[in-house]
């Protein structure tokens, strides 16, 4: 859960930033109580407390006549597929939990200072202030298709393209790896057979289904198509397997701890992001944190990036534009709470 004294220049302000797609960015909902909620996307800002003059804001009714709760207790908005806050008041904490993540108190602002932040746990967080009351925010992303409405065209390619056969979603991963990994191709009948452990033939036949559930069920299983003539079985194949990139078979992706002998490099790596700043740290930086070489802190780094890569770009706005995978590493580390502020 990356932190910031300030708000992070690239988020400034209510607008959307303009290098990040409209499509990469996820949607998000806010309920309180039960109050209808109040859905979040890229550059959607909003300040809740006791106050109730604003019909923008999320009011806290349960506090309006009570004097704990700051009227304009703090701001929630959204950027770059994340959720985040600001504590507002000069009064008291804000406190944000979320599933696999450390607890995180905001403590309350001085006058000369715009307030401490920090992004929300994906894809579940909450947002309380104990020492006022009972009261919470519940922040839960969407799911990836709900995020924004299809076009007509997308329509009627999710409908053909619905839910992978449980049999089929180990091959359907398998398949789309390389994807995943940014390469251009999927994987071949004897990648997915060594991924899984079972004979090529097994992969093929396994591969050969996979297809024909996905396009000939609907009719769409001959004729040309955007990867040329869907006759030929490795168009049949590529068509097939960047549809499953959108299917809900992705729209969750699971992020693993940290294996054990790499958390002391993650900790160190991540540990400017922890505490605010916009880079993880240097290889220089990682190695005099650890008293070892560079060149260790360099491998320790790309072999993190080589298990965790898959994730981010499964990820809607998991690798920004300009922004390197190594980086794009660390962020996903912080914000899934995989390592913690010390």
């Amino acid at each position: 859960m990356a932190t910031a004294a300030g708000e992070p220049s690239r988020e400034a302000g209510t607008e959307k930033p303009s290098d990040v797609p409209t499509d990469a960015a996820l949607a998000f909902e806010v309920r309180y109580a039960d109050d209808e909620p109040y859905r979040f996307e890229d550059g959607s800002r909003r300040r809740f407390g006791r106050e109730d003059r604003d019909e923008d804001a999320i009011t806290i009714w349960e506090q309006i006549h009570d004097q704990h709760l700051s009227k304009v207790a703090g701001e929630l908005w959204c950027a770059d597929g994340q959720m985040w806050v600001r504590n507002l008041s000069q009064a008291h904490e804000l406190v944000i939990d979320g599933s696999g993540s450390a607890t995180l108190v905001l403590p309350s602002r001085t006058p000369d200072h715009p307030g401490f932040a920090c992004s929300i746990p994906w894809p579940k967080g909450t947002v309380r202030a104990p020492s006022t009351g009972s009261w919470q925010l519940d922040v839960t992303a969407l799911p990836t298709e709900a995020a924004r409405s299809p076009s007509p065209a997308e329509e009627v390619a999710q409908d053909a393209l619905q839910d992978v056969p449980r049999p089929l979603q180990a091959v359907a991963r398998a398949l789309c790896a390389p994807l995943l990994r940014g390469q251009p191709r999927p994987a071949t009948a004897r990648e997915v057979a060594t991924s899984l452990g079972i004979t090529e033939g097994q992969a093929a036949r396994g591969i050969d289904s996979l297809c024909a559930h996905r396009l000939d069920r609907n009719g769409r299983g001959t004729g040309k198509g955007g990867d040329g003539d869907l006759d030929d079985p490795t168009a049949r194949i590529a068509r097939v397997a960047r549809d499953l990139l959108t299917s809900p078979l992705f729209a969750t992706v699971r992020v693993d701890d940290v294996p054990a002998a790499h958390r002391d490099v993650a900790q160190a790596w991540c540990a400017p992001l922890l505490a605010g700043g916009s880079l993880p740290a240097s290889y220089a930086e990682i190695a005099a944190a650890l008293n070892i070489t560079a060149r260790t802190a360099r491998r320790r780094v790309e072999e993190l990036t080589d298990r965790y890569s898959a994730q981010v770009l499964a990820l809607p706005g998991g690798l920004r534009p300009g922004e390197t995978l190594s980086t794009a590493t660390a962020r996903l580390l912080v914000h899934r709470g995989k390592v913690r502020r010390a």
